[in-house]
C-alpha cells in the first residue's frame, strides 16, 4: 500500500510509483558528478529551474544536512 493504493493492483502506473517512492541506502550512493550536481539533479530533473533557483536549493539543502549530521 502507497497513500492507501494497492501497488499491486493491475491498473497501476510503475512509473507513477517508482517517482513517488524514494530509496534510502546505508552508504552514500551519488552519481559520479559534483556535489552541487548530484544535490540539484532531482530538482532540475522536475522543475526546470533557473541556475540562481538551483543555487538556493543546493545552498539550503547542504546547510541543512550539516545542521543535522
Amino acid at each position: 500500500m502507497l497513500d492507501e493504493d494497492n501497488v499491486y493492483a493491475p491498473n497501476v502506473d510503475v512509473v507513477d510509483i517508482r517517482r513517488r517512492v524514494g530509496m534510502v541506502f546505508q552508504r552514500s550512493n551519488p552519481f559520479p558528478k559534483s556535489i552541487y550536481d548530484n544535490v540539484a539533479y532531482g530538482p532540475r530533473l522536475y522543475g526546470g529551474m533557473t541556475r540562481p533557483n538551483l543555487d538556493e536549493i543546493v545552498e539550503r539543502s547542504l546547510k541543512r544536512a550539516c545542521a543535522v549530521g
